[in-house]
């Protein structure tokens, strides 16, 4: 009965995370049910034309889930999870990324600092209040004027999604890992090697002889990658000991790039027509410039972090 399912986990998409538990297996021993009298009845199993019979006549997995939502007044309970949705895209789109940047530049730049941070928000703001008016208008006509609902029951349950398995790992992501961590390797030991020293068309740079530990830490990461994928390849689904190890890589990682932009790591600079006074003003000055950008990377690195944190979190959920 996998076309059921596929419909409890439609309807569970609208249901709120505190609730879903309780009301899908509410539902899913009523549909049962119903399936077990039909098929007592027929004296025999129902083929998926005929379970889909039964499924469309409940409805829709949307409309199903909102008779179990409470009442709204401005928005009903049909269109009320859209118009949720509409808004957390537009946060995630729109005012995450500004506060991102915004938050970037006032850490890192003190004559951005001092030019008044805080007075910069209120573009955000109005922006922010002019879409969530617009949205609730365009939301309270839609509710008031009953547009577009017939068309929510023209529906196939044939056509759901497949069950998703989210401890399941694409085969896709694990090949460009693996390509990405195999093409790091070979940079690192070809290009990199431990050398100190680079010469691009007449300009040397000397790195500073932590440089080398950090190759090393990176080669380590790199291979972890490189193994771990060959690992994902032939048994793609994430297991807590695998997933442990991706955390402790992308962790261990992203601290060692943060570490690499904060430790002033170049050294010298030598180039044609160039006095040792401008040299150490360009060393310090690219010193700098990778300084201020290490707060976006540890702010990416974080959310790395978290998400392998996420994983790990649903991998210790028992089962249901």
């Amino acid at each position: 009965m996998e076309i059921i399912e596929r419909y409890l986990q439609a309807v569970g998409y609208w249901l709120p995370k505190n609730q879903r538990s309780d009301i899908l297996a509410e539902l899913s021993e009523d549909i049962r049910s119903e399936v077990d009298a039909r098929e007592a009845e027929i004296g025999c199993k129902m083929n998926d034309d005929e379970l889909a019979a039964v499924l469309k006549h409940r409805g829709s997995p949307f409309l199903v889930a909102q008779r179990y939502l409470p009442e709204r007044h401005l928005i009903g309970p049909v269109l009320f999870p859209i118009y949720i949705l509409v808004l957390k895209v537009y946060a995630l789109v729109f005012i995450a990324p500004w506060l991102l940047l915004w938050l970037t530049e006032t850490i890192s730049f003190p004559a951005y600092r001092a030019d008044h941070p805080i007075e910069k928000l209120q573009g955000l703001w109005l922006g922010s209040m002019y879409m969530f008016a617009l949205t609730t208008l365009g939301f309270a006509i839609v509710e008031r004027f009953k547009i577009g609902f017939g068309s929510w029951e023209n529906w196939d349950p044939r056509r759901l999604p497949r069950r998703s398995d989210t401890n399941r790992i694409a085969r896709s992501s694990t090949l460009f890992d693996f390509a990405a961590g195999f093409a790091f390797l070979l940079w690192l030991l070809i290009v990199l090697k431990f050398r100190t020293e680079f010469t691009f068309s007449g300009i040397r740079i000397t790195l500073a002889p932590e440089w080398r530990y950090i190759v090393v830490a990176l080669l380590v990461s790199a291979a972890v990658t490189i193994a771990l994928s060959a690992a994902n390849w032939f048994r793609p689904w994430w297991t807590k000991p695998r997933a442990g190890i991706r955390l402790a890589n992308d962790a261990v990682g992203s601290a060692l790039f943060c570490l690499f932009l904060k430790s002033a790591i170049v050294e010298r600079i030598v180039a044609p027509n160039l006095t040792d006074e401008k040299a150490l003003i360009l060393a310090h000055g690219l010193n700098e410039w990778m300084a201020t950008l290490m707060p976006i990377f540890v702010i990416f690195g974080v959310g790395i972090v978290a998400l392998d944190a996420r994983r790990i979190l649903r991998l210790l959920k028992p089962k249901t």
